[in-house]
């Protein structure tokens, strides 16, 4: 990371970077919820393409309103994909941080996702890329999460968890 972001670590954003894992995999969804800002949070999982920004094809494109829904489901119960909850296991490998636009930090991890259900069990991998910037109150708040998935060319099976 270059010097002109002196407010946030690298060591910080690293620290939530894994904390955001550590909630998804454990389905501790209000927490993992309460980690973003509700003005400025897209949480993108693309399908892999030549069109860039807003007109390209998303597995999951999904704005704070669309968050708080996905939550609401999943708390709930009625996300049958989810009865039991799939059991996660995520490693990350070493997160690269560079400076972003408006005081915010980019961390780009590359990553290997368990999946296990009783019916079926699917690896997952690629790249996440985070986006995260100083709280005013203190802290790290989560702007924009992006998971490029190397297997989203393929036929893939629902996505009813936190990826």
């Amino acid at each position: 990371m270059s010097s002109t972001n002196t407010m946030v670590s690298a060591e910080e954003v690293i620290d939530f970077v894994d904390h955001e894992t550590e909630l998804a995999d454990g389905h501790r969804l209000q927490e993992w919820l309460d980690l973003w800002n509700p003005d400025r949070a897209l949480y993108h999982v693309p399908y892999p393409g030549e069109t860039p920004g807003r007109l390209q094809v998303a597995i999951i494109r999904d704005g704070y309103g669309q968050l708080c829904q996905r939550i609401q489901r999943l708390s709930s119960g009625s996300a049958h994909a989810q009865e039991p909850e799939s059991k996660l296991c995520r490693v990350l490998s070493r997160t690269k941080i560079r400076d972003g636009e408006e005081g915010s930090v980019i961390a780009s991890s590359n990553f290997v996702c368990v999946e296990w259900r009783p019916d079926r069990e699917v690896l997952w991998a690629g790249t996440v890329i985070h986006t995260v910037a100083p709280r005013p109150d203190g802290g790290l708040e989560l702007w924009h999460k992006e998971v490029r998935l190397v297997n989203a060319q393929k036929e893939i099976p629902p996505l009813a968890f936190l990826i």
